[in-house]
């Protein structure tokens, strides 16, 4: 995992206490990390980006396990609805919403040049 329990309690300062709960929220966080980077952080090995991008992707993690936490994962944002003859649309999604992912992980990612598209 590219953060751990210990980075998430006492560098990250997060909300959750539970290690367990820590723990899988982790683990689900890194999924999604390293599907919006495209596994490239799987491919070019965590150790081997700079140490400004290994930061990023750590405090990402944990952005993404409290985003989690608080929304679930999903991956499903309303669009619409209607009641009682009142209907609601939203149409423009950011690009963290389209891709179910914390905007500030999403914020960190972009920096890293790991979630462009072409390489």
């Amino acid at each position: 995992m590219y953060a751990d329990i210990t980075y998430y309690i006492e560098d990250y300062k997060g909300t959750l206490t539970d290690p367990s709960e820590i723990e899988k929220l982790l683990k689900k966080a890194n999924r999604k990390i390293d599907e919006v980077t495209f596994n490239r952080i799987v491919e070019l090995g965590v150790e081997n980006l700079s140490e400004f991008q290994q930061n990023l992707v750590k405090e990402a993690v944990c952005y993404q396990a409290d985003y989690i936490n608080e929304n679930g994962s999903e991956g499903f944002t309303v669009a619409s609805y209607s009641v009682l003859g009142i209907s609601i649309n939203y149409n423009q999604q950011t690009e963290s919403e389209k891709l179910d992912i914390s905007a500030d992980a999403y914020n960190n990612l972009k920096q890293t040049g790991l979630m462009c598209r072409v390489v």
